[in-house]
């Protein structure tokens, strides 16, 4: 068996380190479904905006707004990478078994760290206390407090970022996929010769 992730064209999207400011806390996958998360980030946003106050905005693409999380609506993929730069950190809580999140490695792209649940090929996308956060599916004690202590911790914050993007560049370029297929591709072709 061979793995082959998806790759992004890093020329779309840009990188944007932390400078300061207002933090946006971002969930940018667009949908409502249950298997996305949304009410758990909901959740989360909940507790953490009354600690934080008018400090951090949450934002959901895809939803339409409530007294916790700032509604963004539907957008496009460029909106929303446009929003990826505008943010502090990105959460992704999917609550089933996610193949592989194109959306992760966007966020990663961007030089924002992650918060994601344990699930599917998360572990395999985002390195755990590297480029973000990967806690248990489902625990939202430990989804609030990984997302508390990047708010709080702007060096860590950063630095998760950098590497996030180094990640991305060594691992999810279209450029690796692609090299990745034609190894595969001559590997097969050379023992269909012998």
């Amino acid at each position: 068996m061979h793995v082959i992730h998806n790759g992004l064209n890093l020329n779309e999207i840009d990188y944007k380190e932390w400078t300061g400011g207002h933090k946006i806390v971002l969930n940018p996958t667009g949908r409502t479904d249950e298997m996305k998360g949304l009410s758990h980030f909901i959740a989360v946003a909940k507790k953490l905006k009354r600690k934080w106050g008018a400090h951090v905005t949450f934002l959901a693409t895809g939803y339409r707004g409530d007294n916790w999380v700032h509604g963004a609506g539907l957008h496009s993929r460029s909106q929303v990478l446009s929003l990826l730069k505008q943010s502090y950190l990105s959460v992704i809580p999917p609550l089933w078994e996610e193949p592989f999140g194109i959306r992760v490695i966007e966020v990663m792209a961007a030089g924002k760290p992650v918060v994601a649940y344990d699930s599917g090929a998360m572990r395999e996308i985002v390195a755990d206390g590297v480029t973000g956060f990967c806690v248990p599916r489902g625990d939202l004690k430990a989804l609030a407090s990984a997302i508390d202590s990047l708010i709080e911790d702007e060096d860590l914050a950063r630095r998760m970022g950098m590497e996030g993007r180094r990640r991305v560049e060594k691992y999810f370029t279209t450029t690796v996929m692609v090299d990745k297929y034609l190894d595969l591709l001559n590997r097969v072709l050379s023992a269909t010769r012998c």
